[in-house]
């Protein structure tokens, strides 16, 4: 594995170009990795600084606050005094497509705000996103980071969505070259035939963001939001759809915040052409109690434009079968995705129950 994916197609650079990776989920315990990749300090989480730049590299696998590799990253950060910058990781700290992950966020993300961090750059989905900068309106999280998802090196691709919170977004291999200087960061992207995808920068006088940029901040608490709605609209399905008969989708609603949220569930934009609503958008309040969830079912045809089917041992749908809702909370409103939907044994059970509870007329 490591010969054919790693060695051979880095053979023409691999003892010219400096490598300084961050360890993914398929590296499993590590072994390998370590073996063939010798890297500062603990080598799994390490840091080092170029020009201006300041880099810490971290190991998703530790994501707590009582963690040595927690205790590194903080002293580190707050003890810089780089210009910028830069966190790299694996996994995600706001990722909209893809595997919609969000790590870090009780003890790594109010660090990165409060050492002002400028860049946080994960891969593992396989897709590419840059964020609005992100943070609160007030308070320590007030710093804005910028979030890249850059997860295009070569692995089967992924669906990208566009949402409020993306300046960028798409589906297709790439890679990202940045340059900086002590009051500016450049960033490009380049599809792997060196069409430019994205150009971004970031500036600073006086170490604080120009204006523009601070303007272009997302809520924080409405990415947040996204992401936790997002758990809701993964679906299980008790059958494959057809046109006749239709397959019914149980979503499980659970608690989101204090006061209820309203999902207006519908078909994302690729899953529209194959599938249809019976009834249109579904609605649904979340739950307010966290001692209370809820369940909503939908029910699905075909359109009949494409055979459905379901693949795999994960039972998924093909085409694929994806929701996205319409989030609504006070006067607030964002958007959020849900994964690939797929037969469930689950909602197999809960239609049979349901079935035997409801009387007939």
């Amino acid at each position: 594995m490591w010969s054919r994916e790693f060695f051979g197609p880095l053979a023409r650079v691999i003892d010219e170009v400096p490598m300084l990776p961050s360890i993914g989920n398929h590296e499993q315990d590590g072994s390998n990795y370590l073996h063939y990749v010798h890297l500062p300090g603990k080598e799994r989480w390490y840091s080092y600084r170029v020009g201006p730049v300041h880099v810490l590299a971290l190991d998703f696998h530790y994501e707590q606050e009582t963690e040595e590799q927690f205790a590194f990253a903080r002293q580190d950060l707050l003890a810089s005094t780089a210009p910028w910058k830069v966190v790299f990781l694996h996994y995600p700290v706001f990722n909209i497509g893809g595997h919609g992950t969000g790590w870090g966020h009780a003890a790594y993300l109010p660090l990165f705000h409060e050492a002002k961090v400028d860049l946080v750059m994960a891969g593992h989905s396989h897709i590419y996103e840059r964020f609005r900068p992100v943070a609160t309106a007030t308070g320590p999280d007030a710093w804005p980071i910028t979030h890249i998802t850059t997860g295009g090196g070569g692995a089967p691709l992924y669906a990208s969505y566009a949402h409020p919170a993306l300046h960028a977004q798409a589906t297709t291999n790439h890679f990202v070259l940045i340059e900086a200087t002590p009051t500016k960061l450049t960033g490009k992207t380049f599809t792997t035939n060196n069409t430019l995808l994205d150009k971004f920068e970031l500036k600073k006088r006086n170490g604080q963001p120009g204006a523009g940029y601070l303007a272009a901040t997302y809520p924080e608490e409405l990415l947040k939001l996204s992401l936790a709605a997002a758990r809701c609209l993964t679906g299980g399905l008790t059958s494959v759809p057809a046109t006749n008969p239709v397959a019914r989708v149980l979503f499980n609603i659970p608690p989101i915040k204090a006061t209820p949220v309203t999902l207006e569930i519908s078909l994302a934009p690729g899953s529209a052409p194959h599938y249809e609503i019976e009834g249109g958008p579904l609605r649904v309040i979340t739950p307010s109690s966290t001692n209370s969830a809820a369940s909503a079912w939908a029910r699905i045809r075909s359109t009949g434009r494409q055979k459905i089917e379901s693949t795999g041992q994960n039972r998924v749908l093909s085409p694929p079968l994806v929701f996205h809702a319409r989030i609504a909370t006070g006067n607030a409103e964002t958007f959020a995705y849900g994964q690939r939907c797929r037969i469930s044994d689950a909602a197999v059970e809960a239609a049979k129950k349901f079935a035997e509870t409801t009387p007939t007329k």
